[in-house]
């Protein structure tokens, strides 16, 4: 499924978890969406939990508007 492939960016450090390369560092393997990364990722970068991350958006993944837009 393509929307699998969204990538999720840390609102603090800005480091991209992207589904297509994984995370070696956290054992995050390649081709895992981010709807199956665990509850207990950190950022490997500075630490934040997966609460600290938001989609990225892009012209194929637009996401879901918010009541703001």
């Amino acid at each position: 499924m393509q929307s699998d492939m969204r990538r999720y960016q840390c609102s603090v450090c800005g480091y991209v978890y992207d589904p297509v390369h994984g995370e070696p560092k956290a054992h995050v393997g390649i081709g895992v969406p981010w709807s199956h990364v665990g509850s207990s990722f950190r950022c490997p970068i500075c630490g934040q939990g997966k609460a600290a991350f938001q989609q990225i958006r892009t012209r194929e993944f637009p996401g879901i508007p918010t009541a703001e837009e």
